[in-house]
């Protein structure tokens, strides 16, 4: 059986005019993650977990991207500066800690530590024109 993520996955893809360029793998990134891609990408998805959860699909990630991979995450990045007022920001980490079992957004020095303690190293966060950020980083 197909899920639905991965149905939506594929129309996207399939409309985008993409759908060649890509494989669709099922998977639980708590056990495993398939090998040998050269990008992978976690989008919304560690913002659910906490620290140890998250070290754990890292750390899959990490055993299996290459040497010469990378590793985007986009999630919401929150400002390392203290008492800043970003009301928007603030209210979905609150909103994420009610909603999940330990869940959080993070900040680009929390993003850091959890990447290095997995085995990468954060290149850079790259800013959009939307509440989210994408942390690109690469296996040390």
């Amino acid at each position: 059986m197909i899920s639905p993520t991965l149905s939506r996955a594929r129309k996207t893809f399939t409309e985008s005019g993409l759908l060649d360029r890509c494989e669709f793998i099922a998977g639980d990134f708590f056990q495993d993650v398939p090998a040998g891609a050269d990008l992978y990408i976690l989008s919304g998805v560690l913002h659910d977990w906490g620290d140890e959860q998250c070290l754990k699909i890292l750390r899959n990630c990490r055993r299996a991207i290459p040497i010469t991979g990378r590793l985007l995450i986009v999630d919401m990045v929150l400002s390392d500066q203290k008492n800043k007022p970003d009301t928007y920001r603030n209210f979905l980490d609150l909103t994420t800690l009610i909603a999940t079992e330990g869940g959080m957004e993070r900040t680009e020095s929390e993003f850091r530590k959890l990447l290095e303690s997995a085995g990468f190293r954060l290149a850079r966060v790259i800013q959009m024109k939307a509440p989210q950020a994408i942390v690109e980083a690469f296996p040390q």
